[in-house]
Order: C-alpha cells, then structure tokens, then sequence
C-alpha cells in the first residue's frame, strides 16, 4: 500500500519542482502544458462527435435530425444554427445623420428619443 501512495502523483511536490526552474524553463513548461490542454480538448471533442453519431445511429437519424434541423430544397440547413437568420430591415432613420439608424427592434436609440422629445414622431423618421 506505501509503493500505491508513492507512485501516486502530489501537485504539491510537483509545483516544488516548478519552484526550481528558470524562467526559460517555466516558458518550455508552460508552452507543453499549452499544447497539452489543446490536444486534450480536441481529443474530448472528437470523443464527443463520436458518441453522438453512435447515438443519432442508434436512433436511425442523422445528427442534423437529432439537433432540429431540416434540410431545404436547395440542400441548404436550415434550423438552430446561429447567423441563420439575415439582419432586420432598417425601419428608421436620422432625419440629417443617414448613418443613424433603427430597426424598430429593441430598446429606442438617443437619437429616436431625442426626436420624440422634441415633440416629433416615428413616421417622420420611418425609411420609406
């Protein structure tokens, strides 16, 4: 049981380790341990891919299937996925400053409640 617990690795005594290096030295840990963490994290993630293609396999779908998302006539996915959707149409803008503007989405920008302040209203700002 004493041989178990001395093969058995101590952070403690390893940062003692550390402790004695030169900063050259540090910088060529640091940069393994770098690689270390990213090779393992891609490692994890392939792990991940793997299981779930078993799992949509198991089911008799497809991954895309699984995660809602459909397929369009063009081929195209279409579903979840972020930047999916194409921008809001610009509803509103500055009556002088053209690079001003709003969607009507949202929280109103200064320049819309400045306007309507001043005793104006959306449809003088509204883009034809």
């Amino acid at each position: 049981m004493a041989n178990e617990q001395e093969k058995k690795f101590k952070l403690s005594d390893f940062m003692k380790q550390l402790e004695k290096l030169d900063v050259e030295e540090l910088q060529q840990v640091e940069d393994g341990v770098v690689k270390l963490l990213a090779d393992k994290r891609e490692a994890a993630k392939e792990d991940a891919r793997r299981r779930i293609e078993e799992i949509a396999k198991e089911a008799g779908a497809s991954v895309k299937e699984l995660m809602g998302f459909r397929e369009t006539r063009q081929g195209q996915t279409q579903g979840q996925a972020k930047g999916s959707r194409r921008p809001a149409e610009i509803k509103f803008r500055h009556p002088t400053e053209s690079s001003l503007t709003w969607t009507g989405r949202g929280r109103k920008p200064a320049w819309v409640e400045e306007h309507l302040k001043q005793g104006g209203t959306l449809e003088q700002l509204a883009v034809a």
